[in-house]
Parts: C-alpha cells; sequence; structure tokens
C-alpha cells in the first residue's frame, strides 16, 4: 500500500488532501452507535483516509496532554503554537469499573473539546485494570512500585479486547489514531517486559481495531529502549520489527529520549532503527519499509545546567532533525510540568509550567512553525563550526535556513548570547533567534556570523539560486 499527501498551506488540517494509492477492491468497515444499536457498512469501494505522510513540519507536531485545568483556553494556547496531534491516555482502568460496563464520561468532554479544536487525537490504549489483573512489584528493591499486572492471563486479555472494541465504536468516527500500549519495554508492563505476551495482546488488539474501521491508523509499541551509539539493538523493539504485527500496523512508535549532547545523533539513530531487520514472510507482504514516528521526546530541566532556554533550544532542534529524518510524527512530552520539584525529572517536562504560564520552549515551538511550518526540508549541511538545515516553499519559492553551533559547550547553557558561525556567505535576508528576536548577520569575505541571540538561529534566504548555493 503506497501513499502520498500533499498539504495546502491555505487548508486545515481537516481539509488535509491525500492521494492515495490503495489495494483493490480493500473493504472498509464503519460503525455508527446509536442509543445501544450498531449498523455496519460496508462497501467495495476505495476509500480515502488521513495517512502518516513526511511533509511540512506544520502537519507533523503533536503533544502529549494529561491534566488541562483550564481546556478551552488552554487548547486555544496549543493550537496558536501550532500543534496538530494531541496524545492522550485512553485509560482502561477508569472506563471499565464494572465488569463489560464501559463508562467514558471522563472522556467525553474533553475529546468533544479537542475534536472541536481542529486537532487530530492518539488515542493510547493503556493500561491494565484490576477486575482482571493483580497488584504486582515492579522495578528494584530500593524503589520498588506496585502497578497491575498486564493483562496475559486469557481472562484479561479477553477483557482488554472487549475495551478496545468498545473504545473504537466509541471514538473511531473521529477518525483517531490508535497507539497500541505505551512503552511496554519498561516498568508499564508489569511486572517485567515480556515480548511474546505484548506481541499476542498487540496483534489481537490490533486484528479488533480493523475488524472495525479497516482504515483506522494504527501505531505500536511506543517503545523506550533504542539503538545508541557503539551498542546492541534493544532486543524488544528488534523483536517487534521482526514479528508480524508490522503486517497490521500503519507504523512502527517510538520515544528516542537522546540525552542533550546526543542530540545531532538524531540522523543516525533514525537509521539504525530502520535498519532492524524483519522476518523473510513480512518483507513479503509489505515491500516497503516501515514507516517510524516518535510519540514522545522531551527533555526536563530539572538538571543543573537544562535551563528553561536549553530545553527550548533542544525541542526545536529536535522537530526540524526529524522531519529532516522523513519522520512524519513528531510528539513532544509534554505539555504542562507534573509538578514544581526541580530534583524530580518527571516534574519538569512541560513546555509549560505547573502554574500555567508558558516557558520559553512554547514562544520557540510557535516561533518555529510560524517560520517553517509551511516549507520542505530541502538540505542539510555540516560546516566546521554550524550545522544547517534548510527548508523552501517550492511554490513561492520562500526558503529559510535554520542553523546553531555545533554541538559543545554552548549546548548545556542555550543562552541570549549565542553566536553561530557559518564558514560560507550567506545571501540572508534577514534573521532571528529561536525566541523571535531580530538576530544581527554580519557578512565577511569568507563566512557569515549571526546572533546574540537564543539558538537555533532562522535566516530568510534571499532567493532559490542562494538555496542551490548552501545546498550545494
Amino acid at each position: 500500500m503506497g501513499f502520498h499527501c500533499v498539504w495546502s498551506s491555505t487548508a486545515s488540517f481537516w481539509d488535509a488532501k491525500c492521494d492515495i494509492r490503495w489495494r483493490i477492491q480493500r473493504v472498509r468497515s464503519a460503525t455508527v452507535a446509536c442509543v445501544g444499536i450498531i449498523l455496519v457498512l460496508v462497501t467495495s469501494d476505495p476509500v480515502l483516509a488521513r495517512r502518516l505522510s513526511a511533509g511540512t513540519l506544520g502537519y507533523t507536531l503533536g503533544l502529549n496532554i494529561h491534566i488541562l485545568e483550564n481546556r478551552q483556553a488552554e487548547l486555544d494556547l496549543i493550537r496558536k503554537a501550532g500543534f496538530r496531534f494531541l496524545r492522550v491516555d485512553l485509560n482502561w482502568q477508569r472506563i471499565e469499573q464494572q465488569a463489560s460496563v464501559y463508562d467514558f464520561s471522563y472522556y467525553d468532554p474533553i475529546i468533544k473539546d479537542i475534536t472541536e479544536g481542529g486537532f487530530r487525537i492518539i488515542f493510547i490504549l493503556a493500561y491494565s485494570n484490576t477486575l482482571y489483573e493483580n497488584q504486582v512489584k515492579v522495578g528494584p528493591f530500593w524503589k520498588s512500585s506496585f502497578r497491575t499486572a498486564a493483562p496475559t492471563s486469557e481472562k484479561a486479555k479477553q477483557a482488554f479486547l472487549d475495551f478496545v472494541q468498545a473504545a473504537v465504536i466509541k471514538y473511531g468516527a473521529l477518525d483517531p489514531i490508535w497507539e497500541i500500549w505505551n512503552e511496554p519495554d519498561q516498568i508499564f508492563w508489569a511486572p517485567e517486559p515480556n515480548l511474546d505476551a505484548y506481541l499476542l495482546l498487540a496483534k489481537a488488539t490490533c486484528k479488533v481495531i480493523r475488524k472495525i474501521d479497516i482504515t483506522a491508523t494504527v501505531l505500536a509499541p511506543a517503545a523506550s529502549l533504542l539503538p545508541r551509539p557503539g551498542a546492541l539493538a534493544p532486543p524488544f523493539l528488534a523483536g517487534v520489527i521482526g514479528s508480524d504485527l508490522l503486517n497490521c500496523i500503519d507504523a512502527v512508535s517510538v520515544h528516542p529520549y537522546l540525552h542533550i549532547d546526543e542530540l545531532d545523533w538524531t540522523p543516525q539513530l533514525w537509521q539504525a532503527i530502520k535498519r532492524l531487520p524483519r522476518r523473510v514472510e513480512v518483507d513479503a507482504v509489505l515491500p516497503a519499509p516501515p514507516t517510524f514516528v516518535s510519540t514522545e521526546w522531551g527533555l526536563s530541566t530539572y538538571r543543573s545546567g537544562i535551563t528553561d532556554e536549553t530545553q527550548a533550544a533542544y525541542l526545536v532542534k529536535m522537530v526540524m532533525l526529524n522531519l529532516a529524518s522523513n519522520i512524519p510524527l513528531s510528539v513532544i512530552y509534554s505539555w504542562r510540568d507534573a509538578g514544581d520539584d526541580p530534583a524530580n525529572p518527571e516534574h519538569r517536562y512541560g513546555i509549560t509550567r505547573r502554574d500555567g504560564s508558558a516557558k520559553p520552549s512554547y514562544f520557540a515551538l510557535r516561533h518555529l512553525v510560524r517560520q517553517v511550518g509551511d516549507m520542505h526540508f530541502t538540505c542539510r549541511v555540516d560546516w566546521p563550526r554550524a550545522i544547517g538545515l534548510v527548508f523552501q516553499d517550492f511554490a513561492s519559492g520562500d526558503a529559510v535556513l535554520a542553523t546553531w553551533p555545533r554541538p559543545g559547550r554552548r549546548e548545556w547553557s542555550a543562552t541570549s548570547n549565542d553566536r553561530v558561525e557559518i564558514q560560507q556567505l550567506i545571501p540572508a535576508l534577514s534573521a532571528s533567534d529561536a525566541m523571535g528576536s531580530t538576530a544581527a548577520v554580519d557578512f565577511f569575505p569568507d563566512k557569515t556570523t549571526v546572533g546574540p541571540g537564543i539558538q537555533p538561529f532562522f535566516i530568510r534566504l534571499r532567493s532559490g539560486d542562494g538555496v542551490t548555493a548552501i545546498c550545494r
């Protein structure tokens, strides 16, 4: 199955036009629930669906959300920043508190506001349920905790599948993206990760979704243990990619979380993931390489030296490096800080603070979308002291060079005094820093300097010829 999506810069997300080559006579099953009566409509006509396809940054950007205390106002801020996808836990335990009774009342107003706001939802189908599995101890003894065991008994697995069916019937018409579990290679699959057990549940879950809506977009496994420089491939992710689960899902989802001094290794990370081998029988069904997406990735400011400005620089560069690697979905973790403890890394991932005030990351991501949101990645250039990514609007010819100093000490402490030195004469019209402030551009016979300001810098280029000169 091949597809290509062309996004209009003037159209809303929901008006995206996709030219999709479908299998002949592919069957769509759609369900509509009304007062307990389910009508199943089946057609043999080709159906258009919004699939994942790397294009422009403005249509690849997502955000993990948890609590929205002032929902309408916060969703408005999220939309103005340029986010198009919102990733939300669909918690089985919260929905099924009485066996075979599914209560979505907690989620209904949230989902209504999200969809009316023009966002596409990524539902995480998670986690287990104490109606069917017991509490177990997870983690090392010095910091162990209790979690509900993953649904591995036959009764629990069937109950989870019934929950999935209820969820797809309930929300399937909204065209969400369904992600099967969250980080099953970590403590979220209690008492410990089990590849075989996860694959059994994931394949059965995907089949349930497809039976109800064959055009649904399905992701798995949201793995967090990924290749690292000089290290062996993590067995869990390698096992998923080597399994026939790929016959059913649309994309493999991962959570890279590269350390700050590893950020520039992002292209090599994606190459390493894409090189993980698949089974011969899977290749026979899927001759094209699988699609990979990032559904969770952020940077906590809990650590000394990682300031709010450094977080902003990291996230902006991370999103651009993903797009340059042809990754069609980058979901940032997360919208709001979970707490105020500077010693707790889980408390400080938000692009807004616990009190709801915006961090520099919010403004930097908003400026990023305004600069290159409608442009396509064109090329990457590595100068001795700088890295550059060129983005271009092919229709208008407008182009932007995003650039920052090569990794080093300054990577740990982005400040308003950052500068970048490019060993090339750049045909610049103007420049701004990550926060949108005007940045000075100085020309020399053999180099161009930009700054001071918070990296990365965005340089508006004079013409298409300038793009050719830089990319060459």
